[in-house]
């Protein structure tokens, strides 16, 4: 009896085993689109998590967000088991069964042509020659279609806009100028007075136009304004706004095969454009083995550029954000997730979560009923400077956020869609944190540079003071005066330093940079006492503070303390929040300009939830 309710479980466990397995075998089989390398790639020995490709190599994309690196697994062969890590995003080209029809036939027929060009047939000895020469038609193929679309910009303009300008215009269109162009005037400017020019000068310089798109790429901002306002464009151009402009036309007797929606979309289209044609520079410059890093910096270049207008237009849409979006650095991923808070029970509740520079945001999608747009609800935040992070779970999908340690409340638990999007943010977030360890470790030799020479200034400074203060009639402040009370300010607890661990007790106010010292007034700073901030109260520090020994703290941009005390209305005693070296905060001092408070922080400060 019990032997067969054992082996009634041992099965049942098998079959969920099988479907899992055939489970995953089907997501990977199913869900990730194919790419070819168009170039072979050998990372370097620091590049551990990346993966080496071979020209015409097939792999699956994993994950695709990030511009510059996506997540790749090669095809199993006979010999090598399939292979999964980073490679750049600049190597791989989408395969031709999953590109849309039509989106290389151009370049097709001009690539299949190049070596029946008689003038070159002599030129065709070696895979080097011929991959040259593949190249220069792929520069006069960027040089052609660079002109074409010059011509088609500005053939928009002398067409459309002087209806949308004129006062007699139909109420349809009438000042619906910046809704529908935005800035397109200034993108043909750019094009047809500069752009296209560099490239005409570059000639078949693969190096020279590499060159010129990293030149001008603060340029290429006019096409991720342009970008970002095309949804709106879209729903601005009604069906009786067409109306409008087809009226229009046929009063001048003007006949075109394009609309009106076509031109609007190809300063889009030519983004796409210039990625496949650099992909092909870059494909053949490798193919002819020489240097491909400008050329891949280019490319780089125009692979960032729509994914920064996807960002800012997805950015746009959040809501109820207290602070500045602009301030949070810049955007990496987004992404929705499941998350719990606290411990992982019951069903987790689904965010759409984006990760800043500074901070992981999490809100909610919320869907406009009368139209099929969305927003995105704010709901609540992490810094990135005070978390901790736990990668291994027992959902290989799952990674857990923490403040303090990672049994706290003070924790998040976020499952993504696919365990490869957990392992892109998981690195990403690394990262992250680790740049921001090398900017405090940076700031820390700072202030220990900036000790150095107040330390050896100190005295001198000390004895001028007393000096002047002889000399000085009753009731009148010298410059020396003003500098020693300036550098009584500042905190000086002498420490040594024998590890990375150790800090340097030094507390310097944030106007002091550099390894100069600068003279202070006291009354030059925002805040210079405690006299408006209440003992007990919860604030954040708005700057890093690096500190150490009995007396000071290390505190990050972002972390929460608690005030306990206000020495002499100039020195602050705060408490930080637990952590698994003190269970109970450590107590230091910082300057009263540190503290920064916001509305309804003790709240949010005790339980981060999910509302």
């Amino acid at each position: 009896m019990q032997e067969n309710k054992l082996k009634r479980k041992l099965s049942a466990k098998e079959r969920l085993l099988t479907m899992r397995q055939y489970s995953d075998q089907d997501d990977v089989k199913d869900s990730f689109d194919m790419c070819v390398a168009i170039a072979s790639y050998i990372p370097v020995e620091e590049d551990v998590d990346h993966i080496p490709l071979v020209e015409g190599q097939y792999v699956e994309i994993l994950d695709s967000d990030g511009a510059i690196e996506w997540l790749v697994q090669t095809k199993p062969t006979k010999v090598n088991p399939p292979r999964r890590g980073w490679v750049p995003a600049s190597h791989l080209l989408k395969d031709r069964a999953t590109m849309v029809p039509g989106q290389t036939e151009s370049l097709n027929r001009m690539i299949s042509r190049v070596i029946l060009d008689e003038s070159d047939s002599d030129l065709a000895g070696t895979k080097k020659q011929e991959a040259l020469i593949k190249r220069r038609y792929v520069l006069e193929e960027l040089l052609q279609t660079e002109r074409a679309f010059v011509k088609n910009m500005m053939f928009c303009l002398e067409t459309y806009l002087p209806l949308v300008e004129d006062q007699n215009a139909p109420p349809a269109v009438k000042g619906k100028k910046d809704v529908l162009f935005l800035n397109f005037e200034k993108i043909c400017d750019f094009h047809k007075n500069t752009f296209v020019k560099e490239l005409e000068e570059c000639g078949n310089d693969a190096y020279s136009v590499g060159r010129a798109f990293i030149k001008w790429q603060c340029n290429f901002e006019y096409h991720v304004q342009y970008c970002k306002n095309k949804p709106r464009s879209e729903n601005c151009l009604t069906p009786t706004v067409k109306a409008c402009f087809d009226e229009y036309l046929r009063s001048k007797g003007i006949v075109d095969k394009f609309s009106l929606s076509d031109y609007l979309i190809k300063p889009v289209q030519r983004l796409t454009k210039y990625q496949l044609l650099l992909k092909e520079v870059v494909k053949y410059t490798s193919r002819a083995k020489e240097d491909c890093i400008e050329l891949e910096m280019a490319l780089n270049v125009m692979m960032q550029v729509p994914k920064r207008a996807n960002d800012l237009m997805h950015i746009s849409l959040i809501e109820g954000f207290q602070g500045n979006i602009n301030d949070l650095g810049k955007l990496y991923r987004q992404e929705d997730y499941t998350v719990w808070t606290g411990k992982q029970k019951g069903r987790g509740k689904e965010r759409h979560v984006f990760l800043f520079k500074d901070l992981i945001m999490l809100t909610k999608i919320k869907k406009d009923p009368r139209s099929e747009g969305f927003t995105y609800a704010y709901k609540n935040h992490m810094t990135i400077p005070g978390i901790g992070m736990t990668e291994e779970s027992r959902d290989e999908r799952c990674f857990e956020l923490w403040y303090g340690k990672a049994s706290s409340s003070l924790s998040m638990t976020l499952q993504a869609k696919t365990k490869y999007v957990k392992e892109a943010w998981v690195k990403e977030i690394r990262s992250l944190l680790e740049q921001k360890q090398m900017e405090m470790l940076e700031a820390k030799a700072s202030v220990e540079r900036i000790y150095g020479a107040l330390h050896q200034t100190r005295s001198s400074i000390r004895s001028a003071s007393s000096i002047s203060s002889l000399n000085s009639e009753p009731g009148t402040l010298s410059n020396s005066s003003l500098l020693s009370k300036s550098s009584e300010s500042l905190t000086f607890n002498e420490t040594s330093t024998s590890s990375l661990g150790a800090t340097s007790s030094l507390s310097v106010p944030a106007r002091l940079h550099g390894d100069s010292f600068t003279s202070l007034d006291s009354d030059s700073p925002p805040r210079d006492n405690c006299e408006d901030l209440e003992i007990g109260g919860l604030y954040e520090i708005s700057d890093d503070f690096i500190a150490g020994g009995m007396c000071g703290l290390e505190l990050s941009k972002g972390e929460l303390v608690k005030l306990v005390e206000a020495e002499n209305n100039n020195v602050c005693i705060v408490q930080s929040m637990p952590s698994p070296e003190c269970c109970t905060g450590e107590e230091g001092s910082v300057p009263p300009y540190l503290l920064r408070r916001r509305k309804s922080l003790e709240g949010n400060m005790l339980n981060i939830l999910l509302s």
